[in-house]
Formats: structure tokens, sequence, C-alpha cells
């Protein structure tokens, strides 16, 4: 296994005195597609933020790439999730794509040729291209996911924490997203996506957390998509969404190969 990108010890986080995350322990090989999953409230998004420094933990520490985040901060591409997005906010796609220039700007730096090359790379790499020119807020839900996917990898990180980057996207979109994912890890790049789809996740991820407060589980996708690790995480809330992708784990009769 490749040494850990991403690493985590007893790092704990509470809200106004009640626990969100306890004990969390983890291991992200480098150049792996990782999903995290787990129950509505089970503490993904305030992982996310706490990798990446918004979320101040109470206890226990995080490292990236072997360092604390406060020296790999240019090197952490973070996709939020669109609910948390201001869409009104007036800027092109080409805009939000030359966001993940801004490390190489300083504070008073304007994006040359270079930077709008990378950031239009970005554009033609998520399909996004040919609405570089059209403001953020007037495309679907799909595009602006891509828009923003585009952001990410114009900053051309080592680590990417992307928050439910399929959450309300078409079909299509979807399968487009997870292809540039898989494009990602393999180019090296460790990618951790927030998931909620149980009955992808084996397919779509190399490894899978568990969490809910704590890591239930964590590993290999087939060694995580067990039923009593499912049932373990998810508890009164494992859905019947959730017994179907048990069952193709369990058995997988009649499945398409």
């Amino acid at each position: 296994m490749n040494a850990p990108a991403l690493e985590t010890h007893n790092l704990s986080v509470s809200y106004r005195g009640k626990p969100v995350l306890q004990g969390v322990d983890l291991a992200i090989p480098a150049g792996s597609l990782t999903g995290l999953m787990g129950p509505n409230g089970a503490g993904k998004s305030t992982l996310l933020k706490t990798l990446i420094g918004e979320i101040r933990p109470d206890s226990g520490w995080a490292r990236l790439l072997g360092e604390p985040l406060a020296r790999v901060l240019g090197r952490v591409g973070y996709v939020p999730q669109r609910e948390s997005i201001d869409w009104d906010f007036p800027v092109s796609v080409l805009d939000v794509a030359l966001m993940g220039t801004a490390r190489d700007l300083g504070w008073f730096g304007r994006p040359g040729r270079g930077h709008r090359r990378r950031a239009m790379d970005a554009l033609e790499q998520t399909g996004m291209a040919d609405f570089a020119g059209r403001r953020i807020g007037e495309l679907s839900g799909g595009q602006q996911q891509r828009a923003f996917l585009a952001r990410a990898l114009a900053q051309d990180a080592d680590i990417y924490l992307m928050d439910e980057p399929l959450a309300g996207v078409d079909a299509a979109t979807e399968r487009a997203i997870i292809a540039l994912l898989g494009t990602m890890r393999d180019a090296g790049k460790t990618v951790v996506v927030v998931h909620h789809d149980l009955r992808t996740a084996g397919r779509y991820f190399d490894r899978l957390v568990l969490l809910n407060l704590r890591v239930v589980a964590h590993g290999p996708a087939d060694d995580v998509m067990r039923r009593e690790l499912l049932e373990k995480a998810y508890g009164g809330k494992l859905t019947l969404l959730s017994e179907v992708a048990a069952r193709e784990v369990r058995g997988g009769e009649g499945r398409e190969p």
C-alpha cells in the first residue's frame, strides 16, 4: 500500500458541546480514489472542513502529504457542496476556473495568458469550455458542479476533497465526473469524495470509509461493502437502498457482468 497522503489520529470535533466527530483515525494512501460514506449527520462534511482548516478540532491531528495543513495548503483542492455556494455572485465560468490558479498569483497578481490557458484546459477536461463566458448562475446544477471541478483541476493540487460532487446531477454528468475522477487518480492524485449512493459505491471507488461519528470501517471497497459493516454504520437508518446494495455485495446472482 502507498504511504498515506491523508492521515488523522484521534480527531474529534464538537458543535456547541455536541460531538460531531469522535476519535477519527484514518490513513488514506496516495493515488487512491476514496468514497466517504455514512448517514445524514454522520460528520462527513465536518471531516472535510476540518481537514482544510475551516473547522478547528477539539483534539487530535490531521496530516496531508505528511505535513500539517498550513504547510501544504496550496496542494489541497476542495470542492464544497453546491448548497453552500452563492450562485448569484456575478462571475463567469472562466472566472471560476481561474480561481484555481490563485495560489500562483499572490495577493494582487492578475492572471496572465498561462493561467488562462490552464483554466481553459480544465474547462475542456470537464466539458465546460463552450460555457466559459456564461454566468455561473445561469447553468444547470450539473454544469455548475463541473465548473467547480474545473476550478479544482486548474489548481493542479495533489489531494482533492470533494463534498458530494454527484449530488443532483443527471446520469450523463455523473458518468463524466466519475471518469474524470478516475483519470485524476491514474495521474497520481489522491481524491476523497463524500458520496451517498450505496448502489454505486463499490463500482466507483477503490476504497471506502464508513463514518458515523466514528470510523466504522475503512479499506478496499470490497472489504468495506459488507452487510454487517453497513448495518453498523447506518443502524436504524439503513434504507431499502442500503438493503439492495448489501444484497448485491453478498450474492450477486443475476447481476450483469
